[in-house]
């Protein structure tokens, strides 16, 4: 398949391509929960997690309605998945800021971030009386693990972050791009006329 994003995918090109299975272009709630499933995020009680978490996708992303999410759609989640630390004083993010916000999820300043790293990261972000905290982190973790983990080694490395950072950088200082009206509708099947004579 062409790639529909660019020419050069990046590290959230790559995760929404992972993402979209069907290949046409857009994501669907089952197609985020069989990602989900790949990401190693188990569904819960009766897939409650899956469930939940496909429709929240679905709900803050999906902006023309059309129960799928669009490249144009999903780019703008990449600014959201990077620490906040990395976000100068207007919420733009700032590559400046890498190094630091990188220093401290390396807990152990082994040079990499660990998935434990990043879920105890970011569960100290979340608000204290958070219901689900940990399982939350726990999610969010293996969620950025998978996005950000390129060579699927377990962990980040610096040259990973650096990439995820300036691709969020420059996608969210990317102007708007007018949606492809058809991007979203699935292709009409045109049907030929038929003589019924055909079939005897």
């Amino acid at each position: 398949m062409p790639n529909r994003i660019g020419d050069k995918p990046q590290t959230f090109a790559r995760l929404f391509e992972r993402m979209d299975r069907d290949n046409d272009g857009t994501v669907s709630k089952s197609e985020v929960k069989k990602h989900l499933k790949g990401a190693g995020v188990k569904p819960g009680p009766f897939g409650m997690v899956h469930s939940k978490a496909s429709e929240a996708f679905i709900d803050n992303l999906d902006k023309n309605n059309s129960e799928r999410v669009s490249w144009n759609e999903f780019k703008g989640v990449a600014k959201d998945l990077m620490p906040s630390e990395i976000k100068n004083a207007e919420g733009r993010i700032d590559p400046q800021l890498a190094d630091a916000a990188f220093t401290e999820l390396d807990a152990n300043k082994d040079g990499a971030v660990s998935k434990s790293e990043l879920t105890e990261a970011t569960y100290k972000q979340l608000p204290e009386n958070q219901s689900y905290r940990s399982r939350i982190a726990e999610v969010a973790a293996k969620l950025g693990m998978d996005a950000l983990d390129t060579d699927r080694d377990g962990a980040i490395e610096r040259p990973e972050f650096d990439e995820a950072v300036q691709h969020a950088s420059d996608l969210a200082n990317m102007p708007e791009v007018p949606e492809d009206p058809t991007i979203d509708k699935p292709a009409e099947v045109k049907r030929s006329s038929y003589d019924p004579s055909d079939f005897d």
